[in-house]
């Protein structure tokens, strides 16, 4: 089989990208062949002024992705297309294009993007809803991107139009990671929802080794970007009155100075901002700690730190917002509080430190959740299922 994959890549690589090239990875060891069509948004910070100048109507419909793509097509001739993220430098052209030349179209969908010019669902530290059914002038008046009503526009004209144009009912498949991201699709009436798939993500086997016995200089562990939605400060207010407790901090974001100051404010001594971890060094924070924290206020998708966690045996507590508490089922494989409320998550974490046997049985349980369902054999069979039945139906 053919794949052509295609991604808009951020500024700063995150769990999206990961499953990109994860993707790209796992159909390339199967033997598949796969052709991909990118853009990287740090080309952005080059651009001179004429491309300053038009970035706002490529935004929108990208002329350059459009050609260069069916220019691609005809070349390579792919049997099915799994997109990512087309924002902003390849443009919704791109379903136009794979369109006009018979491409099925698979739509993965790691965020709220369509429903939300922000992706996150979240506005001003609060959980937002106002733009999933289409109007989505909401973001613009509320500066919900970047805090920017330049760039809130651009994402709202993006979106809003071409929900209206009926761009991305182009799309034949949309994978969703949980039942939480595909029924909020469903609500927002954004497609038919027998056009909804969903499809977790997963880890490469081999596994690694799990530590269920924690050394005894362990700690709470947080990694992943220091921004607003991420909810850090909770953690650290929720750690605050934990006698001899050490947080360890591995990420970087531009929440980072912000929550360095709130740390002084509060006089913690024992909380450490470790910065950008790399991928050896990842395996073995997570494995020493005594436990890991997702304390988003946002709506997660699937977060991969969840399965990552279960795998080397670490339990996981999260918020009870978005996808996590689909993944984490709470007092079995992990713990889910209350994300209004950091005394909640205090208690969670001090009651899996008075609890050391039923953590581990909870760590335990997690690895056995990632070896059931969570893995790249797992994923494989279900993602050709649906390529392949995608490509039967356009032949017919």
């Amino acid at each position: 089989m053919k794949i052509l994959a295609i991604h808009n890549d951020y500024q700063m690589h995150g769990g999206e990208t990961a499953v990109f090239l994860a993707d790209i990875q796992l159909l390339k060891n199967a033997g598949h062949t796969v052709i991909p069509y990118t853009r990287d948004n740090r080309e952005i910070a080059h651009y001179g002024f004429f491309k300053k100048a038009v970035f706002f109507p490529n935004a929108i419909f990208s002329l350059k992705s459009y050609f260069d793509l069916r220019r691609l097509i005809r070349k390579e001739r792919p049997d099915i297309a799994h997109v990512y993220n087309v924002f902003p430098l390849l443009s919704p052209s791109v379903y136009s294009a794979l369109r006009s030349e018979g491409v099925p179209i698979v739509q993965a969908v790691h965020n709220f993007r369509f429903l939300c010019p922000n992706g996150l669902f979240l506005t001003h530290g609060q959980v937002c809803e106002r733009c999933k059914f289409g109007n989505t002038l909401h973001a613009v008046y509320l500066k919900c991107y970047r805090n920017s009503t330049l760039l809130s526009l651009l994402y709202a004209v993006s979106i809003g139009l071409h929900r209206k144009l009926g761009t991305f009912k182009r799309i034949d498949r949309f994978i969703t990671s949980t039942e939480f991201t595909r029924n909020k699709f469903a609500e927002a009436r954004f497609t038919e929802t027998e056009k909804i798939s969903v499809l977790g993500n997963y880890l490469q086997l081999p596994l690694p080794e799990p530590l269920y016995t924690k050394p005894a200089d362990g700690y709470i562990a947080y990694l992943g970007r220091l921004s607003e939605e991420k909810g850090i400060s909770t953690l650290i207010k929720a750690v605050a009155g934990i006698e001899g407790l050490t947080l360890k901090i591995a990420g970087d974001g531009p929440e980072r100075n912000a929550l360095q100051e709130m740390v002084k404010e509060l006089k913690l001594e024992r909380v450490e901002f470790a910065g950008p971890i790399t991928e050896e060094d990842k395996w073995n924070f997570l494995r020493n700690a005594i436990c890991t924290v997702i304390p988003s206020k946002c709506y997660e998708n699937f977060p991969l730190l969840i399965l990552e966690c279960m795998a080397v045996g670490t339990p996981v507590i999260g918020s009870d917002l978005g996808s996590i508490p689909h993944i984490i089922k709470d007092r079995q494989n992990g713990l889910i509080y209350d994300h209004s409320k950091p005394e909640d998550l205090k208690q969670k974490i001090l009651w899996l430190l008075d609890s050391p046997d039923e953590a581990k049985t909870m760590a335990q349980r997690g690895r056995e959740t990632i070896e059931k369902e969570y893995t790249s054999q797992v994923h494989y069979q279900q993602l050709i299922r649906i390529y392949e039945t995608l490509m039967q139906k356009q032949a017919d």
